[in-house]
């Protein structure tokens, strides 16, 4: 087993169990396989950046932090969903209040869930996902912060469930 950092995604410190023989991939939370992505903790431009360097290993089996085992497909919609996700909300906050951008988060959503290569990605933690890429393109926040302290509540929860 190799262990690797590829750079900043999940979190700053995020780990792959890499099995070079057998072609598979452990990549903890900075891969899911569903509506489970936190992204409180890193930076989602980096996040694709990361996960293009791991996708060079050439992984034929990958078991994401959440979700079933996939193949490496998972890595490409991953990366997918982040980059459809970003060019979203990119186009939503051109010439608008970050009001205005919060109040479209509906309205991106049904754009993403429209792609059946990445639906499955879509979840609670969307509303917290936009304003935390809104923030990485703008430097600014949305003035409605619960989307975001409810996916750090219920993501805490999901990794210490007896402390809650």
């Amino acid at each position: 087993v190799e262990l690797h950092h590829f750079g900043v995604a999940h979190t700053r410190g995020d780990g792959f169990a890499w099995l070079p023989t057998e072609e598979i991939l452990f990549t903890g939370d900075a891969c899911v396989n569903g509506p489970y992505n936190f992204v409180g903790d890193g930076n989602v431009g980096s996040w694709v950046k990361t996960l293009a360097r791991v996708q060079r290993l050439g992984a034929t089996l990958v078991g994401p932090g959440h979700g079933p085992t996939g193949t490496a497909a998972l890595l490409e919609e991953q990366s997918l969903y982040f980059e459809t996700r970003r060019r979203r909300v990119k186009s939503a906050a051109k010439g608008k209040s970050p009001s205005e951008t919060q109040a479209a988060t509906e309205t991106i959503r049904g754009q993403i869930k429209a792609d059946p290569r990445i639906a499955r990605y879509v979840g609670d933690f969307f509303p917290a996902q936009v304003a935390k890429v809104y923030q990485e393109l703008t430097g600014k926040s949305f003035p409605d912060p619960r989307a975001q302290l409810d996916a750090q509540r219920r993501h805490l929860a999901w990794h210490h469930p007896h402390d809650h």
